[in-house]
């Protein structure tokens, strides 16, 4: 038993998945990454590569021309140098942009917008160097290491067979201009990067799926953390049946408190206890200020013979009141008539001579009105 509790076969819970993202350990895949800002560079010169050269060809020709700038002094120097980095920075900046947003747009697409707050404290133990030797040398840098080296063997191959393919036209190049020359360079290597990308897209791939599983496998708990982490959450289960103990003891403290000032005790007559009391100016209806069975319905009869409440026997409406009346609810409107005779039999034993030594002892009148069975009362 203690071996299949250390064994994480329970998926993660909510907790587990919200602190694996407050320290940012959410599944991110390096390859997806690159894959996509490798894609967009490619979309980018593609689409714009002539017109991107075409800009840095006048550049450099306006630049290199010096008959342009024969009036050239100390004073206009600096003006001269930085203009020409000015226009440069110009016409990369778009690029460099593009490749900044889609770089963040591609890590917040597989985790989500999240700041990990770990990740940003400033912790010393990372400057370890001994640590950080073991982590150079660990197995996972191995394997990390494994898949670059097979990375570029890859990447390497598709290079070779796109240049191999080539050869031919390559060998025709010195017979064209500059331009064509150029061109055709662009042009083949496009056509390197396009198989580059089709690779990288399956490896991203598989690699995403990989750290996913990979994570999902790491978040997995233990029987022993689940059932730690329900105790921290809903409270230990004994601190809870204690607690619910002592708010049921307090309960029966009170409604104990309230038996003395109840004005009749029915009973079965030692199964069922429960007091009655009625006060116009309160409640219209007579009120069940108290009840119990056993041990508590005889707790309620001491108290009603120490305070001289009087006792009636009677089981069937004991019985019927105890499973239909909450305590501190008034009676339904089924009972009034029942309640009303044992009450007016108190009333009457008060006020007969001698009637209050009959307090607390147990009596057994006859009722007139037979005892109803209530369909909508509330069942205790």
């Amino acid at each position: 038993m203690a071996e299949n509790d250390q064994e994480k076969t329970e998926q993660k819970s909510q907790k587990k998945w919200d602190e694996a993202r407050d320290k940012g350990e959410l599944p991110r895949s390096q390859e997806v990454s690159t894959f996509v800002v490798f894609t967009i560079i490619i979309l980018y010169f593609r689409l714009l590569h002539l017109r991107w050269f075409d800009s840095f060809g006048d550049l450099m020709t306006t630049y290199l021309r010096f008959d342009n700038f024969m009036d050239l002094n100390a004073g206009n120097m600096s003006t001269f140098l930085l203009n020409p980095v000015l226009k440069a920075a110009l016409i990369v900046a778009p690029f460099f942009l593009i490749i900044l947003v889609v770089s963040i747009f591609a890590n917040m697409a597989q985790t989500g917008f999240s700041l990990a707050k770990d990740k940003m404290e400033l912790k010393f133990e990372k400057l370890d160097p001994i640590k950080g030797f073991k982590k150079m040398v660990s197995l996972k840098q191995w394997v990390e290491g494994g898949k670059s080296v097979a990375k570029i063997g890859l990447f390497a191959y598709i290079a070779f067979v796109t240049m191999t393919g080539a050869v031919p036209e390559i060998v025709e190049l010195p017979a064209h201009d500059l331009r064509f020359q150029i061109g055709f360079m662009i042009g083949l290597t496009l056509k390197m990067a396009i198989r580059t990308t089709i690779l990288m897209a399956a490896l991203s791939l598989g690699d995403y799926l990989f750290q996913w599983w990979q994570f999902q496998e790491k978040l997995k708990m233990t029987p022993h953390e689940v059932k730690d982490e329900l105790k921290e959450q809903e409270g230990d289960p004994l601190i809870k049946q204690r607690m619910r103990s002592i708010r049921m003891e307090m309960a029966r403290k009170r409604m104990i408190s309230d038996v003395p000032l109840a004005d009749v005790i029915i009973t079965n007559p030692t199964h069922y206890a429960v007091a009655i009391r009625y006060d116009r100016d309160i409640n219209p209806a007579p009120i069940v200020c108290a009840k119990g069975v056993e041990h508590l319905a005889a707790r309620i009869r001491e108290v009603a013979v120490e305070s001289g409440v009087p006792i009636i026997e009677n089981p069937p409406v004991a019985r019927a009141l105890y499973r239909h009346v909450k305590v501190g609810h008034p009676v339904p409107s089924e009972f009034y008539r029942v309640i009303a005779e044992l009450l007016a039999f108190v009333m009457m034993l008060k006020h007969r001579p001698g009637g209050a030594g009959n307090a607390g002892k147990p009596l057994r009148p006859r009722l007139k009105s037979a005892l109803p069975l209530p369909r909508s009362s509330t069942r205790a």
